[in-house]
């Protein structure tokens, strides 16, 4: 996993703050599945869950870098609400990820008749 810069509370960069780097990005990936397996569809408390584990940890290390966040989370805003919640700046290269979204698409295979 990429190194993330600053990290607020100085944890550093030895072995702790790797394990809670990946931590935090699993927990990314997590928030998408358990929002695809709400029962509306959207939202749901492990959500909530996940999201108040998201935010213990990231002051620790920083933000996960937006490239390992999973599009919809991106899309949809929720990865920069969370960080704007914490005050802490998180920036997305939109156009970035509209071309990872169309990437994404394309990799889908359609079927056959």
């Amino acid at each position: 996993m990429s190194q993330v810069p600053d990290a607020p509370l100085g944890i550093g960069t030895g072995p702790l703050s790797a394990a809670l780097q990946e931590e935090l990005a699993h927990l990314w990936r997590d928030l998408d599945d358990a929002r695809h397996g709400a029962v509306n569809g959207y939202w749901s408390m492990r959500c909530d869950w996940l999201v108040s584990r998201i935010k213990r940890i990231t002051p620790l290390v920083g933000p996960t870098p937006y490239q390992h966040i999973q599009t919809p989370l991106l899309e949809q805003g929720i990865y920069q609400r969370v960080h704007a919640e914490l005050g802490m700046p998180a920036p997305v290269d939109m156009d970035e990820v509209a071309a990872r979204h169309d990437t994404d698409e394309e990799a889908v295979p359609t079927s056959t008749r």
